[in-house]
């Protein structure tokens, strides 16, 4: 078994040499910075009606799908979870304090990104059955042409959700456990597999359900807790916020050597954490049902928002002003070490908690992590599904591969209760990293679309009006279902009008 272990691993440091290059690191910088341009900070300018959106529960006349604001809880759920408290913990420990800027850089710039993505995803997608099916696969099969290119990008993201992504998220939720309640990886495994089996094959509107119990609740009170631990060490604060920004440009003495390092990881786990590029949201971006696409990408927009600029920085500054940390040199050599022997990881959240609460404070962020992770687990059987049934429609294949998907993401869920952190990460990283050479790459090929709708609902907006997408009138091809969906829109004229 180690033998196997060790080939896996060379294999996946050979792999992510290669899609993590330095060069994926400017494509996803630049992506940001482009949108953000000729969106003129859409991000930012719509800040205020993102956050009015998150509160309006609109849904067509034949309650297709799922609304607006379950699709952004869905998404936030995936989103904030083990990235925001596991990867926080490893791109301070391999990265220094200077990671933590870049995460909040690529979150900033990665709104635009997001606000791309998920808009076109909402634009191109199908209605099957009673629900919506949409995403990056299907942008690029309808709206470049390129079903060969949709093929692959299906196969990368199957392959990602069915054998790497699950098994990140367990992990976290057993290495947890097993440090506070010294609860057996095994026995995790096997409750999440049984607990798997039975939400995850409810769809997304089970999921949607779920999501909307949990994901909000639990935020609110790992910032509330956050907040504490940073009144109580506030005396720490100020000198951890002058650390954060000189270390991210070498000007730190300590940890001058690892700057490169600082915006690696700061961008490889914001990514991760954010997802703003790789196209994982851009599936439960396309079950919403909305009246406009733009809609939809200001939900998402405001998503990457609550994930990094929020949960990632309640998480570095518990662990930060509380000195549990550990940071290593490229070649493993401790930089600084707060916490011998620790793993970076859940300990050093567990540690930062702990020391404000130090009787049941690792058990109480165990539980919410246990809660975010679950939920984040649910989405892998969405897009492994979504992107299996691109490939395989119909027919008895189509049932075939379902199933195949369904059996990987529970095996691969177990898997990563019973191996470290670091050999689940790699496993992860691979998958999401080749995702977002080729998402990144098809939504600038669509730029010229996502600002057309962008402008078209802008137009609608200073006219007064609750925008509604015609594709005719916007001149936008491939997009045949929207003739139907604003139908079910009430209206007072033939296109547009007032609720």
């Amino acid at each position: 078994m180690q033998s196997i272990l060790n080939t896996i691993n060379s294999v996946a440091d050979f792999l992510i040499g290669i899609v993590w290059s330095n060069w994926l690191i400017y494509l996803l910088l630049l992506t940001g910075v482009f949108f953000t341009i000729i969106t003129r900070g859409v991000q930012i300018r719509k800040l205020p009606q993102m956050v009015r959106m998150i509160f309006q529960r609109e849904q067509g006349e034949n309650g297709v799908g799922v609304s607006d604001y379950q699709s952004f809880v869905i998404t936030v759920a995936a989103r904030v979870g083990t990235g925001n408290i596991v990867g926080t913990a490893a791109a301070i420990a391999w990265g220094g304090l200077g990671a933590v800027f870049w995460m909040w850089v690529l979150a900033l710039l990665g709104g635009a990104t997001a606000l791309a993505e998920s808009t076109l995803a909402q634009t191109y997608k199908m209605k099957i059955g009673n629900e919506y099916c949409g995403g990056t696969t299907y942008m690029i099969d309808r709206a470049l042409g390129q079903k060969w290119l949709a093929i692959v990008f299906a196969v990368l993201t199957a392959a990602a959700f069915c054998i790497g992504g699950p098994g990140v998220h367990s992990n976290a939720m057993a290495s947890a456990l097993n440090m506070t309640l010294n609860i057996d990886p095994t026995i995790t495994g096997v409750i999440l597999v049984a607990l798997m089996a039975y939400v995850g094959l409810g769809g997304i509107k089970r999921l949607a359900h779920i999501s909307t119990v949990i994901s909000p609740v639990m935020a609110l009170i790992y910032l509330l807790l956050s907040v504490v631990i940073i009144v109580v060490n506030f005396g720490q604060f100020p000198s951890v916020i002058s650390m954060i920004f000189s270390c991210a440009f070498g000007g730190n003495a300590l940890f001058g050597g690892i700057v490169g390092s600082a915006l690696s990881w700061g961008i490889m786990r914001g990514i991760y954490s954010n997802e703003a590029g790789m196209g994982t949201a851009t599936f439960p971006a396309a079950a919403a049902e909305t009246s406009h696409p733009v809609k939809q990408g200001l939900m998402q927009s405001m998503s990457v928002f609550v994930d990094t600029l929020l949960i990632c920085s309640a998480t570095a500054f518990m662990i930060l002003v509380t000195n549990t940390y550990n940071v290593f040199d490229v070649d493993g050599t401790a930089i600084v070490e707060y916490l011998p022997g620790v793993e970076p990881g859940i300990g050093f959240v567990i540690s930062a908690v702990n020391s404000f609460l130090p009787t049941i404070g690792g058990t109480f962020i165990t539980l919410m992590l246990v809660l975010f992770s679950f939920s984040s687990l649910m989405t892998a059987f969405y897009a492994a599904e979504t992107n299996v049934t691109y490939i395989f429609p119909k027919g008895r294949a189509h049932k075939i591969s379902v199933w195949t998907a369904r059996a990987l993401v529970l095996i691969t869920t177990f898997y990563g209760t019973q191996v470290t952190t670091s050999n689940v990460f790699k496993l992860a990283d691979v998958g999401f990293g080749a995702m977002a050479w080729v998402n990144v790459l098809a939504i600038l090929l669509l730029s010229g679309t996502v600002i057309k709708l962008l402008k078209d609902y802008e137009r609608q907006s200073a006219e007064g009006l609750d925008p509604v997408f015609d594709p005719e009138q916007s001149n936008v091809k491939h997009a045949e279902l929207w003739n139907e969906i604003k139908r079910t829109f009430k209206k007072e004229t033939d296109n547009y009008g007032k609720n």
